[in-house]
C-alpha cells in the first residue's frame, strides 16, 4: 500500500505518491491490493485509520506512537441514551447519541476521541449536537474494527470514557450561505448544525447506498424539515437500480447553484469518506476551471472548502 501525506491547497496534492503507486503497479514484483491512500494536512485520524486496516488486513503488528496521549489528557464519562442500528443490505451502520457526565463544551464539527480496551490509540468521530445538548456519533461497524465493535456492544445506559477534541478547521462558517456534501457516517456533524445561524442557508447533499441507508437519520431530517432548517436538500443512492447516482453527480447537476455560491463567498464543507471527497473535488476543480474562476486550491486555502474525511 501506498499511503501519501500532502496539503489540497497544493495544485499537485500528494503527487509523488500517486506517481510512486503508478511506478509499482506496472513492476511485476509488487502487488497493489488498493489505491493510494492521500492524506490531508497531517491527519492522524486518517492515517491511524488506514494503518489499522492494513494490519488486520495482513495480519500484521504495527503501534503507532501516539501524540495526544504524550500529553495529559482528562477522560470524561458518556452515558449512552439512545442507539439506532440500520442494515442496509450492504454495510451494518449504527448511531449513538451520549450524554456527557459533566458540563463540556463541544460544538458540531468537534471530534470525540474513544480508545478501546486495551489500546492506548483513540479514534476520532465527528460530532454532532443535538438540541438536547447531547452528542450524536454515526459509525460504520467494521468486522475488523476494534473500536467500531466496542462501541456497537454498547448498550442504553451504558457509559464509556471519551474525550472531546476541538476541531476548529470544521466548525460552521459564521457568514455566508453553506453547501454541505456527506455520504454515509459523515452525515451525523451536519444534522447537529442544521439549527446553527439561522438566517443562513444551508443545502444539503447527502449519498447513501439506498433509501435504507437513511433510516438512521430519519428522525432529525423530518424533524428539521418541518421546521424549514433544511433550505435545499438532495439524496444520491449509489446502489439504486436504474438511478444509480453519487454526491459528485449532484454537484455536477447543480454547478450554476455551486459556482453562485462561491461567488458570493458562500463556503462547501465535505465529510465522509475519502473517495467521496476526491470525486467531489475532482468535480469542483472541473467547474472552477470551466467557469474561468479561482482554482480549487485558492478556496480550499482562504478556508471555503473545508473538509473531514477518513
Amino acid at each position: 500500500r501506498v499511503i501519501g501525506f500532502g496539503s489540497m491547497i497544493y495544485p499537485k496534492f500528494c503527487q509523488f505518491a500517486i506517481e510512486v503507486h503508478k511506478a509499482l503497479e506496472k513492476n511485476a514484483g509488487f502487488e497493489l491490493k488498493s489505491a493510494p491512500t492521500l492524506i490531508d494536512g497531517r491527519s492522524q485520524t486518517s492515517f491511524a485509520l488506514s494503518i489499522e486496516e492494513w494490519k488486520k488486513r495482513h495480519s500484521l503488528e504495527i503501534e503507532l506512537p501516539n501524540e495526544d496521549f504524550k500529553k495529559p489528557v482528562r477522560l470524561s464519562l458518556f452515558k449512552i441514551q439512545q442507539k439506532q442500528v440500520v442494515d442496509d443490505g450492504y454495510v451494518l451502520t449504527f448511531t449513538l447519541e451520549l450524554s456527557p457526565k459533566e458540563q463540556i463544551n463541544f460544538q458540531s464539527g468537534d471530534l470525540l476521541a474513544i480508545a478501546p480496551p486495551g489500546d492506548d490509540i483513540p479514534r476520532y468521530y465527528s460530532i454532532g449536537k443535538t438540541e438536547e445538548g447531547n452528542i450524536l456519533l454515526s459509525i460504520k461497524k467494521h468486522d475488523i474494527g476494534e473500536c467500531s465493535n466496542f462501541l456497537f456492544q454498547q448498550e442504553i445506559g451504558d457509559e464509556i470514557s471519551a474525550y472531546v477534541k476541538v476541531n476548529n478547521k470544521f466548525h460552521l462558517p459564521k457568514k455566508g450561505d453553506v453547501l454541505m456534501i456527506a455520504n454515509g457516517t459523515g452525515i451525523a456533524p451536519f444534522l447537529g448544525m442544521t439549527s446553527m445561524y439561522s438566517k443562513q442557508k444551508k443545502t444539503f447533499y447527502l449519498g447513501g447506498r439506498n433509501p435504507l441507508s437513511f433510516k438512521l437519520y430519519h428522525k432529525f431530517i423530518q424533524h428539521n424539515k418541518s421546521t424549514e432548517l433544511f433550505n435545499t436538500l438532495h439524496f444520491a443512492l449509489s446502489k439504486e437500480e436504474g438511478n444509480q447516482r453519487y454526491v459528485q453527480d449532484l454537484v455536477i447537476e447543480n454547478r450554476a447553484e455551486v459556482v453562485h455560491l462561491l461567488r458570493k463567498k458562500g463556503s462547501i464543507m465535505i465529510c465522509g469518506s475519502i473517495r467521496m471527497r476526491d470525486g467531489v473535488l475532482e468535480a469542483l476543480k472541473a467547474i472552477l476551471l470551466e467557469e474561468k474562476m479561482e482554482p480549487l486550491e485558492k478556496f480550499i486555502e482562504k478556508g471555503k472548502v473545508l473538509m473531514d474525511c477518513y
